[in-house]
């Protein structure tokens, strides 16, 4: 079963200002009633942006993973600036 939901709201979460803005979604209900359980979130509003922040949060994380191995963890910060090290 989907439930069209449509939200209109005048708040603000976080760094993103929500003015105004209305958007209609066609959800499944059932969906919808499980995310709000398990974030223990409140509102529907706040649930879509939860999910998005974490999609996000996911897709940055999975980026920086293509990173493993191509980076020198074991490098001289010393020998990076051009700093004599035995002078310390």
């Amino acid at each position: 079963m989907f439930v069209r939901y449509v939200f209109l709201d005048s708040v603000s979460y976080s760094q993103y200002e929500v003015k105004d803005m209305k958007t209609t979604l066609n959800l499944p209900d059932e969906l919808m009633k499980e995310a709000m359980l398990l974030t223990d979130v409140k509102t529907k509003t706040e649930v879509i942006i939860v999910a998005l922040k974490e999609l996000i949060r996911k897709n940055k994380i999975a980026k920086l993973k293509n990173y493993k191995g191509t980076v020198n963890l074991e490098m001289d910060v010393d020998i990076l600036r051009n700093r004599d090290a035995s002078s310390r």
